[in-house]
């Protein structure tokens, strides 16, 4: 406002700024990201082969419903191949389940185990006996609990045998691997 000697208000300045293409910018960010982050939840993980040498042989995807990292393959007692996949989606999450039954060449997303997964790796080991062996952090939200599941029917059914680590506070166990030594331990 402008004011004159007495204090009485004789003029006004404003400024007026038009900020609806800046909304439309905005709503079209919006817009963009929504759409980055349905192509990135929808992005099937793959299996690599390489040769000896380290180059690229082959590469397979591996469809899943939800965003799938780091496979782990067993292959089971009819010639399938079983991956479980570490869950990567939104929200909380189970691990993911595939199935091949060409060597690796075609896989089927079949339903996500009932062990939860808080966007963290597992471990896949057929053991020497036939049972299926998986190391996985099987809590939501967090990877403070480190657990063995064992499956004696091929990774239909699971059942938690050992937790290996639990902790209350803000220790993590990420990133397992399984192993068995040719005596079959």
């Amino acid at each position: 406002p402008v004011f004159d000697s007495r204090g009485e208000m004789v003029a006004a300045i404003e400024s007026i700024r038009d900020i609806s293409n800046f909304k439309h910018i905005e709503q079209q960010l919006r817009d963009t990201q929504g759409l980055l982050n349905n192509i990135l939840e929808s992005m099937p993980s793959a299996i690599i082969g390489l040769d000896e040498a380290g180059r690229v042989m082959d590469k397979v995807r591996i469809p899943q419903p939800r965003r799938a990292l780091q496979p782990a393959v067993a292959a089971l007692d009819d010639g399938r191949l079983l991956a479980l996949l570490r869950d990567a989606g939104r929200g909380p999450g189970h691990v993911l389940r595939a199935l091949s039954g060409d060597g690796g060449a075609h896989w089927q997303a079949t339903s996500p185990l009932p062990v939860a997964n808080p966007k963290s790796a597992v471990s896949l080991l057929r053991l020497t006996d036939g049972r299926l062996l998986l190391a996985c952090n099987p809590v939501s939200g967090n990877r403070n609990r480190l657990s063995l599941w064992a499956s004696a029917d091929q990774g239909e059914h699971w059942r938690e045998i050992r937790i290996l680590e639990a902790d209350s506070g803000n220790d993590e166990y990420s990133y397992p691997a399984l192993a068995q030594d040719r005596a079959g331990r």
